[in-house]
């Protein structure tokens, strides 16, 4: 019985979320990526998913990379290749969404990048100037479920997959329920 009352207090529930996935304005895609470090293997997962500004998709990503040092490599990695996915798709008006802040302050900073990472930093900034319109945006992780979901997919499938305006409907109902959640009262 307690249990259930422990469990049933620490579900999250729609209103835990709200509004925390905010769609883009007119003309933006964004693009919202995400990854998970296994420290004993050196693996990182990566996930990105484009969505237009309406919520639809416009494609998604999931990725294993091998030999990844440390966790920022992991999340820098991920910016680096949702951004590469978005310039091979012909999008060139973008917002990078991320919930690793510490990337996204880096990516930011208009200093030369000093630490372990910043060749993937240097990289990434390179490629965001073949954009015509590029932002960074921090969000939490209860607003970046999407993403999360691909890494996990990838996990689960036997290579790296990507979609185009397509995904798995357990990943499609995400998107549906953050779309839901976003719009105003």
């Amino acid at each position: 019985m307690e249990l259930n009352v422990l469990s049933s207090r620490l579900a999250p529930r729609p209103s835990d979320f709200s509004r925390t996935w905010v769609s883009s304005p007119p003309s933006l895609c964004k693009i919202n990526v995400d990854a998970n470090f296994k420290p004993t293997e050196f693996v990182a997962g990566l996930g990105a998913v484009i969505l237009d500004e309406e919520g639809h998709i416009l494609g998604a990503q999931c990725s294993l990379a091998n030999h990844v040092p440390p966790v920022f490599a992991a999340e820098s990695l991920a910016a680096r290749w949702g951004l590469r996915f978005a310039h091979d798709l012909g999008i060139r008006q973008v917002i990078l969404e991320g919930d690793a802040l510490t990337i996204i302050k880096k990516l930011q900073m208009r200093e030369e990048d000093l630490s372990e990472i910043s060749a993937i930093i240097y990289d990434t900034k390179s490629l965001a100037r073949d954009f015509q319109e590029f932002q960074l945006s921090f969000i939490p992780r209860s607003g970046n479920r999407v993403a999360h979901a691909f890494i996990n997919e990838r996990f689960s499938l036997s290579k790296d997959h990507a979609w185009i305006e397509e995904a798995p409907d357990h990943i499609l109902a995400l998107i549906d329920e953050d779309r839901r959640y976003s719009d105003p009262p």
